[in-house]
């Protein structure tokens, strides 16, 4: 309409802007989102053109199968109990349809815009990522998943990813400049600082992916496979041994008990404890009174109060000293040094939990002895996933052909804990963080059939460029490792994503 009146391609530029702050709100802020969801759905009605816009709707397999897809989201309300929360559900599942409905029934994007939003992507995540450290470091935060401020920081890790692959394969067919490379690495880097163990996989499958890419030879192939092999034989290997370092129970074979201190005093030992850090007991070589002394002379939290985690300071830096394999008395307490304090003020027990992929081994590893010991996966976040997928797959098994419907998703999950007598916790007992799983859970078999087309499609699909591929590979990832299409920003992430991959141009020719 705009362009009729004005004689510019008005409409053109306001997609572009749309687009723009949709690719700096995945990263930033959910406010860009909802005024790039409104923007690029509106100027797309405004622009009129109805005629073309059907014709490319009509050959567009991909756009069918969205509209059908949210079709059977508002269909499915019909039985569905709880409507006001699947009218909802279905306001946060709007950019399903509406980005990739705009983009694939207009012209396809140009490569040179694409590129540009490229640029604007890296940057946002420049921004987001430098102000995230500067906040974590300022305000001394305890836990690396609070380092991200504006989105999750699984999906920031996440897009992370998919912003190093993405413009370094670009690079690659100089299509982007070299003087971002600096940004990636800083990327990088803060990747490995924020200890976000799906991202790290996520990197490694990428990795592996551009290698196939790259390397011509099948005998070169060959030997990348076989060291893949290889290399999951040995990270099998390294954490088997964390494991039983972490769980052996022969106690003259690893600690040696003392009766008493340098200061004469007695050692305690509970030899019934079998609590570790890093494979050394917690609960021996004790003397209670030589560390509260020693602790209050150098810490302002006493050692009869809590740590920032609201856990017993006592307990903190009891798990803290045998992590370092000290004895719990007052010469080891004046070897500690002020960011060992520190770190004990904040709650840390271990001395390797800050210590980026190391650290997350250990909480890994701690969580997996405490479920098989205990049986309780309660605050365990990788061990109450596996609940999670456990209790969805229950209610695939009775739901599998209609499934509960948009509004009785949560319902039926908190039913099914119910039902089971989950030792989950209420505030524990979420969905199954595998997307796949939800939208059979809430759709039945034909949102699974809908959903699952939508994401191998890209691969069978003739001229695939390597970017569509990345894009697909990484998309399908966080299907599989979290409720992708359950919020806002993780249903943004996915359909702009997804449209940019599949909606835009051929690449740009090299000089």
């Amino acid at each position: 309409m705009f362009d009729k009146w004005l004689k510019l391609p008005i409409h053109y530029y306001l997609h572009i802007t749309a687009l723009s702050l949709l690719i700096v709100g995945v990263a930033l802020s959910n406010v860009l989102m909802s005024i790039g969801t409104i923007w690029i759905i509106a100027n797309w009605l405004i622009e009129l053109d109805f005629k073309s816009k059907w014709e490319n709707f009509k050959h567009n397999k991909i756009v069918i199968a969205f509209s059908i897809l949210f079709m059977l989201m508002i269909v499915s309300l019909s039985w569905s109990s709880d409507i006001e929360y699947g009218l909802k559900d279905l306001l946060i599942k709007l950019p399903l349809i509406t980005i990739p409905l705009v983009m694939g029934t207009r012209k396809k994007l140009d490569y040179k815009i694409y590129l540009f939003l490229l640029y604007l992507f890296i940057a946002s995540l420049t921004f987001t990522t430098v102000f995230n450290y500067i906040r974590y470091d300022l305000q001394n935060l305890v836990e690396k998943r609070d380092l991200s401020f504006f989105i999750s920081h699984i999906r920031l890790g996440g897009l992370i990813c998919l912003a190093v692959f993405l413009s370094g394969y670009e690079i690659l067919k100089q299509n982007m400049s070299k003087l971002i490379i600096p940004l990636l690495i800083w990327l990088l880097y803060y990747l490995y600082f924020s200890q976000t163990i799906s991202a790290y996989s996520l990197l490694l499958i990428l990795c592996v992916l551009t290698a196939l890419y790259l390397i011509k030879s099948k005998r070169l192939k060959i030997i990348l496979f076989v060291g893949i092999l290889g290399l999951i034989v040995i990270t099998q290997s390294v954490f088997s041994t964390l494991i039983d370092k972490s769980s052996a129970l022969n106690i003259p074979k690893t600690v040696k008990l003392e009766l008493k201190t340098a200061s004469d005093h007695f050692y305690y030992h509970n030899l019934k404890a079998t609590q570790r850090e890093n494979g050394y007991l917690i609960w021996v070589n004790i003397s209670e009174r030589e560390c509260r002394k020693g602790w209050n002379s150098r810490s302002t939290i006493k050692f009869d109060s809590i740590d920032k985690k609201t856990n017993s300071i006592m307990g903190t830096l009891y798990g803290y000293l045998a992590s370092k394999n000290l004895k719990k008395d007052s010469i080891s307490v004046s070897q500690l040094s002020e960011v060992d304090i520190l770190n004990i003020q904040n709650g840390q027990s271990n001395y390797l939990d800050n210590s980026s992929f190391n650290g997350k081994i250990s909480k890994l590893t701690k969580q997996y002895l405490a479920y098989s010991t205990h049986k309780n996966p309660n605050g365990h976040s990788f061990i109450q996933r596996i609940e999670h997928l456990k209790t969805g797959i229950e209610l695939v098994k009775s739901n599998w052909i209609t499934g509960v419907g948009i509004g009785d998703v949560n319902l039926a999950f908190q039913d099914q804990y119910t039902k089971e007598n989950s030792v989950l916790e209420p505030k524990f007992r979420l969905r199954s963080h595998n997307q796949i799983i939800t939208i059979w859970v809430s759709l039945g078999i034909i949102g699974l059939l809908l959903i699952l087309y939508l994401l191998f499609m890209p691969f069978f699909t003739n001229n695939n460029s390597f970017s569509q591929v990345l894009i697909s590979v990484a998309l399908l990832f966080s299907f599989l490792t979290q409720d992708m299409i359950e919020t806002q920003a993780g249903v943004t992430i996915f359909a702009l994503f997804f449209s940019l991959a599949n909606f835009k141009a051929n690449e740009i020719n090299k000089k």
